[in-house]
């Protein structure tokens, strides 16, 4: 810190106000007066001097006083303050160390004595005040950074959002067996197919096609929705999957390690639908005609897993049941109408009984070689 420095003088007497104006004005300093504690106050409030030569002996305020309110203030406890006095005893110096005080002249002062000590006090000030720079832009950049870390944090976590929203939206297109396959084995997503047992059911809205020619597509995709919608409670209580939707039809698998658990529940979840078709009926009597639901059960070997169908641009994966088993629940479901839940013979084999079932004769299905013994379940 150069002459340029703010010097504020304080000091009662005018003859020391102007000795010390002019030695320091030789020197190239910018200088302020003030005549009493009080006034010396309010001039160090409006301007911020660099340094104060602070008189001791003044009326009002002395100078202890007004050091010390100075060095108890967080705006003005950096400002170097020199004590000016006429007294040369112990206890005057003990004083302005204990008011604050940064250092001392005796009055009459030594020129070179107190430009020196002027010299090295603004320096010190302005080695302080390079640090409080410094460290001011420290923080304002540490903020800054951490501005702009809130932002990415708050962006990334959106982006999380959207893609957890996204996955759980997914989520909805996808069985759950294959969601459980990916959180076990997230490296394959458990996507190879297998060979296991499984209950194929098919089921189909009777009168379909008619629905379609009398009804508007809003209609129809109201009854659609509403009559499925009433049917997933039920398929979910059986842990079945609805592995595949064609408009009116719906295919669930029904697999786990007891094979003739899998064929009851599937057959149990029928019941379920026959009679949750009924309530919709009711429910929906006097604005639609009633409806009736045609299903098709089989059980035994599938192949179950991923279908993958690649082409030169794209690719599209299915999991699906496939084999005779799966073929032969939805032949036996084409023979279905009014209503009925048709059973194939095995899935017959593997129910106890507590099913109500009746021979529904033998049949030759589409692309079968023997005819296949199918049966009714009565409710």
């Amino acid at each position: 810190m150069g002459p340029e420095a703010t010097i504020l003088i304080v000091d009662d007497e005018p003859t020391n106000v102007d000795m010390l104006s002019q030695e320091l004005d030789v020197e190239g300093y910018k200088l302020l007066t003030a005549h009493d504690g009080e006034e010396a106050l309010i001039k160090v409030q409006e301007h911020q001097p660099d340094l104060i030569l602070l008189d001791v002996m003044m009326p009002k305020v002395d100078g202890f006083t007004v050091c010390r309110i100075l060095k108890g203030s967080g705006k003005t406890v950096l400002i170097p303050v020199i004590l000016l006095t006429a007294l040369r005893g112990h206890e005057d110096r003990v004083r302005g160390i204990e008011a604050g005080a940064d250092d001392f002249i005796s009055k009459p002062f030594d020129r070179d004595e107190l430009l020196a000590k002027i010299r090295s006090l603004l320096r010190q000030k302005r080695h302080r005040d390079e640090q409080e720079k410094g460290l001011k832009e420290q923080l304002q950049s540490t903020m800054k950074d951490l501005e702009q870390a809130r932002l990415e944090l708050a962006r990334a976590q959106e982006r999380i959002e959207m893609l957890e929203h996204a996955k759980d939206q997914l989520s909805k297109f996808v069985p759950v067996s294959v969601r459980k396959m990916a959180e076990t084995d997230p490296e394959t997503f458990g996507l190879q197919k297998v060979e296991t047992d499984a209950t194929v059911l098919f089921l189909d809205i009777g009168g379909y096609s008619s629905m379609c020619e009398s009804l508007d597509d809003e209609r129809v995709n109201f009854l659609v929705e509403k009559y499925f919608s009433e049917f997933l409670d039920d398929v979910r209580k059986g842990n079945g999957e609805i592995n595949e939707t064609a408009g009116d039809g719906l295919m669930i698998i029904f697999h786990e390690e007891d094979r003739e658990r899998h064929a009851r529940t599937a057959v149990s979840t029928a019941l379920a639908i026959y009679y949750k078709t009924l309530k919709v009926n009711a429910e929906l009597r006097g604005k639609f005609e009633p409806t009736v639901v045609n299903m098709g059960i089989n059980s035994g070997r599938v192949f179950l897993g991923a279908t993958r169908f690649e082409g030169m641009s794209a690719a599209r994966w299915t999991f699906t049941a496939s084999g005779l088993t799966t073929v032969l629940a939805a032949r036996i479901a084409g023979l279905a109408t009014d209503g009925k839940i048709l059973l194939g013979p095995e899935t017959v084999n593997r129910l106890q009984e507590e099913f109500l079932i009746q021979p529904f004769g033998e049949h030759r299905l589409k692309n079968i070689s023997n005819p296949v013994p199918v049966s009714r379940l009565m409710v």
